[in-house]
């Protein structure tokens, strides 16, 4: 019922009712953490989230639920850990993969960030190429590291070669 309620929309704090009924929203996996999210409780949201990727056996899905838990994060240090965690459980979770090296880069680690944007780059492929690059320079750019952007403006032109929105 509590499916329902949440696939209906608009009805979060109906279903986490019906949810509460049968057990602790926490323990209820990641329909129990979506809820507790669309009705505020980002603190019992992120706990529920580590709690269902812990729980998951599938990788990808785990990663997932860890990059969920690190949107609700309270704290950085709570976000940085959960996209750690994302990230060693699907090493290929690109929106992961983003997260940690916005952070990286908001938190000064230019190491870090770069590696990020590394691993970022060498997952992208054919036409994704130069849309990755251009989204890397502007993260750099945007933190004000000129010569990383400029590194990756120049890759993105690479690129495309001959193409205008390359220019």
């Amino acid at each position: 019922l509590a499916n329902l309620d949440h696939a209906a929309g608009g009805r979060a704090e109906a279903a986490l009712s019906t949810l509460v009924d049968a057990t602790a929203a926490r323990d209820a996996g990641i329909i129990g953490a979506l809820l507790l999210a669309q009705t505020g409780d980002r603190g019992g949201a992120y706990v529920a989230f580590l709690g269902a990727a812990d729980r998951e056996s599938f990788g990808a899905l785990a990663g997932l639920c860890l990059l969920e838990a690190s949107r609700v994060a309270a704290r950085p240090e709570e976000a940085s850990y959960a996209l750690d965690q994302a990230l060693a459980r699907a090493p290929s979770l690109t929106a992961a993969r983003l997260g940690r090296l916005q952070a990286s880069l908001a938190a000064g680690r230019r190491k870090d960030a770069l590696a990020d944007a590394q691993h970022y780059e060498a997952l992208s492929r054919g036409a994704e190429r130069f849309a990755a690059c251009e989204r890397l320079a502007r993260l750099f750019l945007d933190q004000g590291y000129h010569a990383e952007a400029q590194r990756y403006f120049e890759r993105a032109r690479r690129d495309r070669r001959g193409s205008a929105e390359a220019l």
